[in-house]
């Protein structure tokens, strides 16, 4: 029987391929080490040699980019040999390593994760997850930076998750040494890590050694204060005094090095009081934690139709609201809030026949920020609108400029953008908004919805209008690329004083392919969810009502493939019969991707007149969180941010409130992470929420997973009006790329990069 000849690639740390007959070879740096990195991660699946080239050399002409690519891979065919034993096989369209003959430190660190989560019995999850990090000897691929970014934020957490567990696992044996063995290195690894600090100082205040829970804790205080300019929580500092008045020796607790603030508490709501303001449909199962091999999934047909959820989340017209006093909001002191961070700003400068009026609608980048496209709208000399679409660099400069204006010469407004790239390179942009038409034209008055599509360098392709759809108004409106090269764009239409879901998709080449309307029923406004296949077929609808009698409004939509799950959140509008009044609480649903329902929470905590605004969600961990405005006391406005996890648990809900000097917090974007933070992006005022459009200013804040705030930052600009728009966070930099209006003398655009 003939024994197989097993290279390993370990990828972890610096790249290394170790032969079957023990020969270790690095490869830090060079282009046949990343092509061969690439291949592992893609481990057993061909890759085209025109994706090789252009991930690798992007930079150069085709022509140079298949001569580099053959002198590299007759590099690696001179390592593995090529016999029929070779794990390396090429061909004139593809590469490939095969499996049979491969074993990554990659492949056996997840399955040694899977094993962890199988285990039946503490010691053997135990040594599967001891195993696990034993494998784990940096992050991966250290050598090649700019590949395998979000894998390496992946792998990353789930060594962070690892070890922590680990360590629980061996306090829970007894095994005390071990356990602080775990935590230690995990410190090591990420200093900045409260909740491993917390975690080893609850180790030894159960060992019975307080003079080293004291010394953690000045660690802490150290780190924060050096790294973050912060301090431990309220919550780790009133831990650490009941640990330490709980054990044999009974020490006060020193000051810290810098004043602890008193932070607002998490607060949860009873179990029995939230069961009356709960739908339950059906409890989800749990889902695994880790993170998904690289290899990529099959994709079924109906997937590419759920990008259509984003579209078509129904948005029906707002009951009127009655004025009742909002409960007492929790006032609390909160970490310094700071200024002039940003890494760098760019201020628009109106163009030939524009008047400097601008707005900016969307933002779309690279996660890892390749260029920067935004568009909005821009007033222009001949008194109309027009759609302004924008290219930036990544440090900040105008490189291209684009404005469509309509044949009618009226209004035009661009409200969402969407990229086609290609090995993070992009082909085309393409921006969808509306464009007003009116009498006079041959039509009657009203709204289109508008697609227009440029290339990389906002140089324009094609425009189209929806036929034969004129409306009264046309607002949410979205767009999508997806992967076989469809455009869907749609909106919530309001035709007669009825509403009504738009929903058009076009090819590549600016084709319609289908068009479809969804026309609501029922005696009161309800959600309605939707998804629809690629061929524009309805593969499931789900309708939502919440627990009055009043409208129920959905507003924001998230999917995760890797969890499986579909979560709509809004707001449950519930009608008081007796009094008149209006109860308004913050609502969510998660359904599987198939359209079953899973369940439905309503946040008793979040009303009255709370006001839903984003919807973001943390894949690791799986959180789901929800941000909006509800008035103060004083009534001015106040953040309120709620979270929940898979099975539809609530985690937590806090309140902010704005520092001294501001009256009001208003417009919070949430940004989606794949790490364990909570990034809110808001906008602050010194005036009361109704005036609130006037001397604005960006606020960042950074919460804990746990819903501590953290940190808060702000830009600001002398006699400005600033209103954000949309937020990116970069796994590369840890850099945040913000986009919103600002004013001096004239209104102006204003795009706005802040790092820390």
């Amino acid at each position: 029987m003939e024994v197989k000849q097993t290279w390993q690639i370990r990828l972890f740390d610096t790249l290394e391929i170790e032969s079957p007959s023990g020969v270790v070879t690095a490869f830090a740096g060079t282009k046949a080490g990343g092509i061969l990195a690439y291949l592992a991660l893609h481990l057993g699946s061909p890759v085209k040699r025109e994706e090789l080239a252009n991930v690798f050399w992007a930079d150069s002409d085709s022509d140079k980019q298949r001569t580099r690519l053959r002198q590299e891979i007759l590099t690696l065919r001179t390592l593995f040999g090529a016999d029929e034993t070779s794990p390396f096989q090429s061909s004139p369209q593809s590469a490939r390593l095969s499996a049979d003959f491969v074993i990554t430190d990659v492949a056996q660190f997840l399955g040694l994760l899977d094993e962890a989560k199988k285990s039946s019995t503490p010691a053997e999850r135990e040594h599967a997850l001891s195993e696990a990090v034993t494998l784990y000897r940096g992050d991966l691929l250290m050598s090649y930076p700019d590949i395998a970014l979000s894998e390496r934020v992946s792998f990353a957490q789930s060594f962070e998750v690892a070890l922590r567990e680990l360590a629980a696992l061996r306090q829970s044996q007894g095994d005390f040494g071990g356990a602080e063995e775990s935590l230690q290195r995990l410190l090591s690894y990420n200093s900045l890590l409260e909740e491993a600090h917390v975690d080893l100082m609850r180790l030894y205040a159960s060992s019975g050694q307080p003079t080293k829970l004291r010394r953690q804790y000045a660690a802490l205080q150290e780190i924060l204060r050096k790294e973050m300019n912060s301090s431990p929580t309220d919550a780790t500092r009133q831990l650490v005094e009941e640990l330490l008045r709980n054990t044999p020796v009974q020490p006060s607790l020193s000051a810290p090095a810098v004043a602890v603030p008193i932070l607002p508490p998490v607060t949860t709501t009873p179990e029995a009081e939230r069961e009356t303001f709960w739908t339950e449909v059906a409890q989800q199962e749990s889902l695994p934690p880790f993170p998904p091999t690289t290899q990529k999934p099959a994709r079924p047909l109906w997937a590419v139709g759920l990008v259509c959820l984003l579209l078509v989340v129904i948005a029906l017209p707002f009951v009127n609201r009655r004025n009742h006093p909002s409960p007492a909001s929790q006032i609390a002191a909160q970490p310094p809030l700071q200024y002039d961070k940003e890494k760098w700003k760019f201020i628009y400068t109106p163009q030939s026949g524009e008047t400097g009026d601008a707005e900016p609608k969307a933002m779309a980048t690279h996660r890892n920020y390749g260029w920067i496209y935004v568009t909005g709208l821009v007033q222009t000399d001949k008194e109309d609108i027009d759609i302004l679409t924008l290219r930036l660099s990544t440090d900040g400069k105008l490189l291209d400029h684009a404005r469509y204006s309509s044949p009618e010469h009226d209004c035009d407004r661009a409200y969402a953008i969407a990229q086609e790239t290609k090995q993070e390179g992009t082909v085309a942009v393409y921006v969808a908004g509306e464009t007003y038409i009116p009498s006079g034209y041959g039509t009657p008055e009203g709204w289109r919805l508008v697609l227009i599509k440029y290339d990389g360098n906002l140089s324009k392709k094609w425009v189209r209008r929806s036929p034969g759809f004129v409306h009264n108004e046309l607002h949410n409106i979205r767009v999508a690329y997806s992967e076989d090269g469809g455009i869907t764009v749609g909106g919530t239409a309001l035709e007669n004083g009825v509403h009504k879901i738009l929903l058009l998709r076009y090819n590549s080449q600016g084709d319609l392919s289908w068009q479809r309307t969804f026309n609501p029923s029922g005696s009161h406004t309800e959600w309605v969810t939707l998804c629809y296949d690629r061929v524009g077929k309805q593969i499931w609808m789900q309708y939502n009502q919440g627990t009055g009698r009043g409208a129920d409004i959905a507003s924001h939509i998230t999917l995760s493939k890797r969890d499986s799950f579909v979560c709509v959140s809004g707001v449950f509008y519930n009608a008081d019969t007796a009094t008149g009044g209006v109860e308004v609480n913050l609502a969510l649903a998660q359904y599987g991707l198939d359209g079953t329902p899973h369940w439905t929470r309503s946040d008793i905590q979040s009303g009255p007149e709370i006001s839903l605004l984003s919807l973001a969600r943390n894949s690791y961990p799986s959180v789901i969180t929800m941000a909006g405005t509800k008035p103060t006391p004083e009534r001015n406005s106040a953040i309120f941010l709620s979270q929940y996890d898979n099975a539809g648990n609530l985690r937590w809900n806090t309140q902010y409130v704005p520092p001294p000097g501001f009256k009001s917090a208003l417009d919070p974007y949430l940004v989606t992470m794949d790490q364990a933070e909570v990034i809110v992006l808001c906008s602050l005022s010194d005036q009361p929420a109704i005036w609130a459009h006037q001397n604005n200013q960006f606020l960042l804040l950074r919460y804990s997973i746990e819903g501590v705030l953290r940190s808060q930052y702000s830009f600001k600009m002398k006699k400005s009006i600033n209103r954000p728009s949309s937020i990116f966070f970069s796994y590369k930099d840890g850099s945040i790329l913000v986009c919103g209006q600002a004013q001096q003398e004239n209104k102006k655009l204003a795009l706005v990069a802040l790092r820390y």
